[in-house]
């Protein structure tokens, strides 16, 4: 059975990257998005707190996997992780996809990695026979970095079209580094 979850911080929600603190002066480093491992432990936790067996896990900590089995049954599973923001949900730009700079004005235009084979006399390391070669890019550019696709463009992407600019969100739509020492950089 498939159930959707939907976590809503009440106050500022700092998420910390799996990096123990350094030496003076270093800063604990902010992993945003978190890996899917937090959310999947943040939603076991609430399941075993609404079970009201979170202090068995406290108890005995070896038996944690048991448990959690015991409460949210053998294919308890995180399988599709978004971010929502005003009604519409995002997922992470996919990795055959590539957004470039369109205009001045910050808008931007996706673009395809399509498999090729490896020319004749090139010689690579590639365990591959083909290899992802960006499409359509009339000139050279660096692709941009922290853009999220709506589902309307995952939709899109899945068969085979591509997304239009109102599909996509910058990280600053969804978070910003606090620049406390310690909690993030």
């Amino acid at each position: 059975m498939v159930k959707f979850r939907a976590i809503t911080p009440a106050d500022v929600l700092f998420l910390r990257g799996n990096r123990l603190f350094g030496g003076a002066g270093e800063h604990g480093e902010a992993q945003m998005p978190p890996w899917p491992s937090v959310f999947a432990g943040a939603v076991a936790s609430r399941i075993l707190t609404d079970k009201d067996q979170i202090g068995r896990i406290t108890a005995y900590p070896g038996q944690a996997e048991n448990i959690l089995t015991q409460v949210a049954g053998s294919d308890f599973a995180c399988v599709f992780l978004g971010l929502t923001r005003e009604r519409r949900t995002f997922v992470p730009l996919p990795a055959d996809l590539v957004a470039v700079r369109q205009d001045e004005a910050g808008k931007y235009s996706l673009r395809r990695l399509e498999p090729q084979a490896i020319p004749k006399g090139l010689s690579c390391s590639a365990p591959l026979s083909l290899v992802p070669v960006l499409q359509g890019m009339p000139k050279r550019e660096k692709p941009v970095k922290g853009l999220w696709l709506d589902l309307e463009g995952w939709s899109s992407h899945l068969v085979g079209e591509l997304a239009d600019f109102g599909c996509l969100a910058p990280n600053s739509h969804f978070w910003r580094p606090d620049p406390r020492l310690g909690i993030a950089r």
